[in-house]
């Protein structure tokens, strides 16, 4: 393997490529929803850099950018959960470009966790659903330990 976004800092807390990201509103209130994942190397013969990490639905409508009335998602890079103030600096669907490399030359790093904050936004008066078709997608450069 290589990169992967796990729902918890534990190396048996690995998010399925195979299974995108599932959130379910009770659509006639809407709201939001704060959840952080965490991006991990388990490979130490690797190391990464250049990485950005987005969002997609791979569903016949796009939940992510705000486009289709009202809902959206967003990425933050932070330790501690955002605020409201910062969350209204990030445009909805947006990719995020992670500050810190992954392992260096020569040492893979499969210790570190990254913590990238999600924020999921739907709009009032929807039918309830379960949306399971938003996939994550990690880019980086890849390098030999």
């Amino acid at each position: 393997m290589a990169l992967g976004l796990y729902s918890e800092p534990k190396d048996t807390a690995l998010i399925s490529s195979d299974a995108p990201f599932t959130v379910t509103f009770d659509g006639r209130t809407g709201g939001q929803m704060d959840q952080c994942v965490y991006l991990r190397n388990d490979n130490l013969e690797r190391w990464y850099d250049s990485i950005v990490i987005s969002i997609s639905d791979d569903g016949s409508t796009d939940h992510t950018d705000d486009s289709e009335g009202g809902w959206w998602w967003k990425l933050i890079q932070k330790d501690i959960q955002p605020a409201n103030v910062e969350w209204l600096k990030v445009s909805a669907g947006n990719s995020l470009t992670i500050d810190a490399d992954i392992g260096s030359e020569g040492a893979g790093d499969i210790v570190t966790y990254i913590p990238i904050w999600v924020r999921v936004s739907v709009p009032r008066s929807q039918p309830i659903q379960t949306i399971e078709s938003i996939v994550f997608t990690v880019e980086a450069t890849e390098h030999a330990a």
